[in-house]
């Protein structure tokens, strides 16, 4: 008898024990979670450290750390998670989510899709897997199919905001813009905060040559991130359009100040500043972007004109040739080359 109430107090004790390391484990978890939600990847990762501790055969809390590593973009680390939650729990819908993003983040994306797929085989509910396969086809350029999947998440869950982005970010490159616009406002009636769908409804208003509206968008996105040079460039892109070179001007400047390594700022610079016909400042803008980015046809061919306003044909040829020599089949430089060989 006696050995049978030892025998009992030891189950018990340990199921006891069990119970306060699962506690611990959820504690840990939950925290993680409430640290993610916050932005707040690197912390979030310690606590799922901890929780892993205490239950090292949570497939759930593995995901949770794979998810945090890929906030970071520590591709390896993260696929190691999925891959150990994968071990626990081979069915996993949130893992081989997981590891399609990993996959679509780093440019496989024909892998990434079959990920997608296998979790949505599993669980055709998972929203994320649809909104992410989406982004996937929508860097593959199959728009219509990128659609698809969104509405296909939005229809499991339309509150959220990034969908609704994410499909504003398709129309716009299908030249929906009138789509893109109602979109992007879905997205801002989730998250009024949110810059990149701002950013992304001004532009849309840009290609409609809405203008007002267009620098609206962008004043309100500068409100929320004033430290970033995407609303004063975009507001320059609306002044310059309209002409307005001077104003145009002053916004260039202004995001070049908060981010003087942006080659795209530069180059719409030396656009603004070759439509006033200022070429020699043109060019040094484009020389500044090449730096930075010495593989861009565009600019080369841009320097090109420039030079053509100098009347420096010479050397818009040698321009238009290192434009062939990084894309020979370009036929915009031969195009240019040919006019000014009949010129001189």
């Amino acid at each position: 008898m006696q050995k049978i109430v030892v025998f009992l107090t030891v189950i018990l004790v340990l199921l006891m024990a069990g119970c306060i390391g699962d506690q611990k484990s959820k504690s840990y978890n939950d925290k993680g979670l409430e640290l993610y939600n916050q932005g707040n990847y690197v912390d979030s990762i310690s606590e799922y450290n901890l929780a892993l501790l205490e239950n090292p055969k949570s497939a759930e809390i593995w995901v949770n750390k794979g998810n945090s590593l890929l906030k970071l973009g520590i591709y390896g680390e993260s696929t190691e998670c999925f891959d150990k939650a994968l071990l626990i729990d081979p069915e996993n819908s949130e893992a081989f989510n997981g590891l399609g993003t990993v996959l679509s983040k780093t440019g496989n994306y024909q892998k990434a899709l079959e990920m997608y797929d296998k979790s949505l085989n599993i669980d055709s509910e998972n929203s994320e897997a649809w909104k992410n396969k989406g982004i996937t086809l929508n860097n593959m350029q199959r728009y219509s199919e990128a659609i698809d999947c969104f509405d296909k998440s939005i229809s499991i869950n339309a509150k959220n905001s990034d969908v609704w982005y994410n499909k504003g970010e398709t129309q716009f490159k299908l030249g929906e813009y009138e789509k893109s616009i109602d979109s992007y406002n879905k997205a801002l009636l989730i998250d009024e905060k949110m810059e990149t769908a701002l950013l992304g409804k001004g532009n849309s208003y840009l290609k409609l040559q809405n203008y007002e509206s267009a620098i609206e968008c962008f004043n309100t996105a500068e409100t929320i991130n004033p430290k970033s040079e995407y609303p004063p460039y975009y507001k320059a892109d609306a002044y310059r359009d309209t002409e307005n070179f001077e104003y145009a001007l002053k916004y260039y400047d202004e995001a070049l100040e908060i981010n003087p390594s942006n080659s795209d700022i530069l180059i719409s610079k030396g656009i603004c500043l070759d439509k006033m016909k200022n070429y020699s400042a043109a060019i040094s803008n484009f020389d500044l972007a090449i730096q930075l980015d010495p593989k861009n046809v565009q600019i080369w061919i841009l320097k090109g004109n420039s030079y053509v306003g100098l009347k420096d044909y010479e050397s818009s040829i040698s321009c238009y040739k290192k434009a062939l020599e990084i894309e020979p089949k370009n036929e915009n430089a031969k195009e240019n080359i040919d006019i000014i060989e009949k010129i001189i």
